[in-house]
């Protein structure tokens, strides 16, 4: 992987050993945990030194996971149309944040609680919408929305936060990107989105976050400030987006 991603997973690995030695001290028990979930049949082709750096996130916390050990005993595509494959796919499915390696730590505070903000608790959080570092600079420097409420700036909320967040919530009223979002286990909407991508080999991450998103029209309830301490861009999604 590139030097950036891989950067990226050891510095949110840090700041999760760091956090999990304070839970420990004060609950007994660790928080986070992070997982890199990787297809061992592709990783196998490579040579190209990815088994060293793979090796390397394992000694510092991060467990390296194929993808394919989420089900278990399902060993090719015609085992989809098995009985009780759906109710296996939704037995399998965790809760926590998934987010792509091109996206890095930050500033983001892993004490901070991070909970769904809606009502039933089932519309996930989603991350602002930018691709690379040109277009998240702009962004911060949006000057349309002019400046942000005061009881915002008292909560250490910054104006080039108030921009990002106004300017995300005015070009896409609801997220459509899956390089990011943070969900609670065996999540209705979910469950319904998989169920969705795994009936139809053409369908993609990307065309079904609609399905994640549907009941609420209202932004601030996937957008929290949590989202906004993360490094959204950096020269590994530059790299993936060709600018």
């Amino acid at each position: 992987m590139s030097r950036q991603s891989f950067g990226n997973i050891l510095a949110m690995q840090e700041r999760i050993n760091d956090q999990n030695r304070s839970d420990r001290r004060k609950l007994w028990k660790e928080k986070w945990k992070q997982i890199l979930w990787t297809v061992r049949d592709i990783n196998q082709l490579r040579a190209d030194g990815l088994e060293g750096q793979l090796e390397q996130l394992r000694a510092s916390g991060v467990r390296v996971m194929d993808a394919g050990e989420l089900l278990s005993g399902m060993t090719k595509i015609t085992d989809m149309a098995g009985p009780g494959y759906m109710a296996r796919v939704a037995g399998s499915i965790h809760g926590g944040i998934y987010m792509d390696t091109d996206i890095g730590a930050g500033s983001v505070d892993l004490s901070e609680p991070l909970y769904h903000r809606d009502s039933d608790g089932t519309i996930p959080l989603a991350g602002v919408q930018v691709q690379n570092s040109q277009a998240y600079e702009r962004q911060k420097r949006d000057g349309r929305f002019g400046p942000m409420p005061p009881e915002l700036a008292r909560s250490g909320i910054t104006q080039e936060d108030w921009n990002l967040f106004q300017s995300t919530l005015m070009d896409f009223p609801k997220p459509v990107f899956n390089y990011f979002f943070a969900s609670r286990p065996r999540n209705p909407k979910i469950v319904a989105a998989a169920s969705r991508m795994l009936a139809d080999p053409l369908e993609s991450g990307m065309n079904v976050m609609d399905a994640l998103f549907t009941d609420s029209d209202r932004p601030e309830d996937w957008m929290v400030q949590w989202l906004l301490d993360l490094q959204w861009a950096t020269s590994a999604s530059d790299m993936q987006e060709g600018t």
